[in-house]
């Protein structure tokens, strides 16, 4: 879906007004954790998965110091989405999601969540089909994670000049009022 600059400002403009207007209860410390759930879910199965094949070869301490990190990197995971999933709960109103940024952003968080998830998958197959186990998963869904973030901000980068442009419009006429 094609948008052109002046429809990012005016969907800006009315997403701001939104934000500034908004009587929306804080969502709990945990929602993020619902628009992680299936990816956590495919990596917790496949990291459980990889302790009962026989390719451990007893370093289990080994494997749980890898487990650890890919804990670690979930926590920087959950961190990061938790502003943007915030945000995006108070602007959740009807003329919002009928908006035709918010139709674009959609499909493209869509589309990198299941990318995301197809590779998490793969990984995880070689996690249990391979000499490479644990590591396999987590050293995959780390550099996964860096480079999707990587080229999602890229990819957004080209709204936001517009997008700021239309926000600094509506907390203007905000101010003014």
């Amino acid at each position: 879906m094609n948008i052109s600059y002046d429809e990012i400002k005016s969907d800006s403009k009315v997403m701001a007004e939104a934000i500034l207007s908004s009587k929306k209860i804080v969502p709990s410390f945990f929602y993020p954790l619902k628009c992680l759930r299936y990816h956590l879910s495919v990596y917790l199965i496949f990291a459980v998965l990889s302790f009962f094949l026989p390719d451990m070869n007893g370093d289990i301490l080994i494997g749980l110091g890898v487990l650890a990190f890919g804990l670690l990197n979930w926590v920087f995971i959950f961190a990061f989405s938790s502003g943007y999933v915030n945000l995006f709960s108070m602007i959740n109103t009807p003329e919002v999601r009928g908006l035709k940024l918010t139709k674009v952003l959609v499909s493209k968080l869509k589309t990198y969540s299941l990318v995301w998830l197809v590779l998490m998958v793969v990984l995880g197959m070689v996690t249990i089909t391979t000499e490479i186990n644990i590591g396999a998963l987590v050293f995959g869904n780390f550099v996964l994670t860096l480079v999707g973030l990587f080229i999602l901000t890229i990819d957004l980068s080209r709204f936001q000049l517009s997008g700021l442009l239309g926000t600094a419009s509506a907390v203007k006429n905000h101010l003014s009022h």
